[in-house]
């Protein structure tokens, strides 16, 4: 009997910690993902990496996007840079983009927010190797680990539950791979959507004071 009730205390406190990623929804292309967002009236952001003019490593040292920084973490010194194209290169879209790296256990990159986000999404471009899944963090705190489709598409998702909010992404390698495959990929056209504005619980007050204020001054001028 003792067994049997050690076996489901420790059921328990495995599903316990085992965090509930319902409330994420994911689209693999950009119509949908802006349909997803548009009724929230959001801030939204985007990045295409088109106001960078030269090679910007981010291997050791943040570099800045318009809504974001992109550092590595780990020591290599491959990729993890925003690249722009000399006249005739051809690289994944062809345009700037982050030239990004991973290895598993070894090197991830981190994508830290300017303001909290609850949506978010890229075209990925050259994923293969080791795959590549993604951390969605508020804090220290992961809220959901999300793979990333191999191969070339936009890949986004929307977090739905409105007490917690992203405020960083880390790229990280999902498998081990020793053989042949690369672990690099490019991210370009990346977008976000970011938390609605609430009132304080203050302002709302005031509010409904001053319009029931308003309200009554207009009955009194009509008596």
């Amino acid at each position: 009997m003792s067994k049997v009730v050690g076996t489901a205390v420790i059921a328990c406190l495995l599903a316990a910690a085992v965090p509930s990623y319902a409330a994420v929804s994911l689209y693999t292309d950009t119509a949908s993902w802006n349909a997803a967002v548009s009724g929230t009236v959001p801030n939204l952001y985007s990045e295409s990496f088109q106001g960078f003019v030269a090679d910007a490593y981010f291997q050791t040292s943040p570099v800045a996007g318009s809504f974001f920084t992109l550092v590595q973490s780990g020591s290599d010194d491959f990729r993890n840079y925003v690249d722009v194209p000399l006249l005739g290169d051809i690289d994944n879209n062809g345009t700037s983009h982050a030239s990004m790296y991973t290895n598993y256990g070894a090197v991830t990159v981190v994508m830290s927010f300017d303001s909290p986000l609850f949506a978010w999404g890229a075209n990925f471009y050259g994923i293969e190797g080791e795959g590549l899944s993604l951390d969605l963090q508020s804090g220290d705190d992961i809220l959901a680990t999300l793979d990333v489709p191999t191969g070339d598409s936009f890949f986004g998702f929307v977090y739905m539950l409105p007490a917690e909010s992203i405020d960083q992404i880390v790229f990280k390698s999902r498998t081990e791979n020793i053989g042949p495959g690369g672990e690099g990929f490019g991210l370009d056209n990346i977008v976000g959507a970011g938390m609605p504005l609430v009132p304080a619980p203050g302002a709302i007050l005031l509010g409904s004071l001053g319009a029931g204020l308003v309200s009554w001054m207009r009955r009194r001028k009509a008596l």
